[in-house]
């Protein structure tokens, strides 16, 4: 039991990358690496996020069964597919409305082209920190 309390308020620190209807995730503190593909496509043509429940059940039931979410988790999530000329701020707005129904409180997003290193990564959970 007592273990079971420890683990809810565990720090946890995820860097979440977004790819059409699938998610790499990546715990940053314990370096375990993650990835899940939806079987029911929630995107389309123009958009990573085109059906909101649909993403919301495939990404809440992916987070529920590695167990990743707590209420110290913070999370950068990294949009790696259709970002061209970056995110709208519609697009943003549905990525963060997605997490908080799946439990993340903190999170920062990104809409970088390239891959980020772990010196990078680190960078935006100092970001992350400093708001919180």
């Amino acid at each position: 039991m007592l273990k079971n309390i420890i683990q809810k308020f565990k720090k946890r620190r995820l860097y979440i990358q977004l790819y059409k209807n699938n998610v790499a995730i990546k715990d940053i503190d314990t370096q375990k690496n993650h990835q899940s593909a939806s079987e029911i496509p929630f995107n389309n043509d123009r958009l990573l996020i085109a059906d909101f429940n649909k993403a919301v059940t495939f990404y809440k039931t992916t987070f529920k069964q590695l167990n990743l979410i707590n209420f110290n988790t913070k999370a950068l999530i990294h949009q790696k597919e259709m970002n061209k000329n970056g995110l709208s701020e519609v697009e943003i707005r549905v990525i963060e409305e997605v997490f908080e129904r799946v439990g993340l409180k903190s999170i920062y997003i990104s809409d970088l082209e390239k891959d980020l290193n772990d010196k990078e990564i680190e960078n935006y959970f100092k970001i992350i920190q400093s708001k919180n």
